[in-house]
């Protein structure tokens, strides 16, 4: 994967996690009322208070895409090149530094794009990403996404993906 690959994958992730929009929701709105309560002449330190929390939330959303960026990149072979094996049995990953076996039930979550899939492993925020052009043919790709249905529990897709 290059970097510009794990970058467009964290922001889909990050887009698409609701926890984040609903910090960033409270965040906006302590900031609204806070400001509004300064310029009404409501409670200055009550105003305040609900302004810096906000701007405390939407410091603390937008941190944690650049941290997660940056620890991303920064991981031990995270920009080498891999292979995959997926079998019944579970995933196989191997590169030049690292050869790894995981059960499927260490995946918790299988999501889709129109440029690949996304394998999310449980209770840590570890994934394997699929590109599309890891596959060699639409069959390939159809295979895969049928063992990976009978797998893992949760499955999100953004497109229409065939039956």
């Amino acid at each position: 994967m290059t970097a510009a690959e794990i970058r467009s994958v964290l922001w889909k992730m990050f887009r698409q996690s609701s926890r984040i929009w609903t910090i960033a929701v409270i965040g906006v709105l302590c900031v609204l009322v806070g400001l509004g309560g300064l310029l009404g002449g409501s409670s200055r330190s009550i105003s305040m208070l609900l302004l810096i929390l906000g701007y405390l939330n939407l410091f603390v959303v937008t941190r944690g895409w650049f941290v997660g960026v940056r620890k991303a990149l920064s991981l031990p072979g995270a920009l080498e090149n891999r292979s995959y094996r997926f079998s019944e049995e579970g995933v196989e990953v191997s590169s030049r530094s690292m050869d790894s076996r995981m059960s499927w039930t260490n995946y918790e979550e299988l999501r889709e794009w129109d440029d690949g899939f996304l394998l999310k492993s449980t209770g840590v925020n570890r994934f394997i990403f699929l590109p599309v052009r890891a596959f060699n043919s639409g069959e390939d790709r159809n295979s895969f996404r049928t063992m990976a249905r009978q797998h893992v529990r949760y499955l999100k897709f953004t497109h229409k993906v065939p039956s």
